[in-house]
């Protein structure tokens, strides 16, 4: 309507709904930043071997859609290299996160460094559904 009115030259019927438009754009580009701003809160579960570094302590990590973050984990007073470790999420419950699966290919990756204890965990190309309790 607007649009055809400003091509045929006659005055809009609605002059000020352009402005509006843009005003609901910039107000949703607004809203969707700050929801893409989400928290990651850090919940860890190694198997034994080492002792977890802040272990049983929650952090919060801000990160934004499109950017990687990595959740740092690392062993201290390692007295056995650990075989295994597991990074799960808590959604409705808690799931394994499998970076080799050919899905999860792209979107993790472990620092896996075992011998150094470090089991970090790099999540990349974030979306909001990554934010939660990992």
């Amino acid at each position: 309507c607007v649009c055809r009115a400003l091509k045929s030259g006659r005055k809009p019927v609605f002059p000020h709904s352009v402005s509006l438009l843009k005003d609901i754009s910039e107000l949703s580009t607004l809203v969707i930043k700050m929801l893409l701003c989400f928290y990651l809160l850090l919940l860890l579960h190694i198997t034994e071997g080492c002792t977890l570094e802040g272990y049983g302590e929650t952090k919060e990590i801000t990160a934004y859609a499109g950017d990687s973050v990595l959740l740092s984990c690392s062993c201290t007073d390692l007295h056995t290299k650990p075989e295994t470790f597991t990074w799960r999420k808590y959604t409705n419950n808690w799931v394994e996160i499998s970076p080799e699966r050919e899905q999860n290919k792209d979107k993790f990756q472990l620092v896996n460094d075992l011998s150094s204890g470090n089991v970090s965990l790099l999540i990349s190309h974030l979306t909001v559904e990554d934010g939660g309790v990992y």
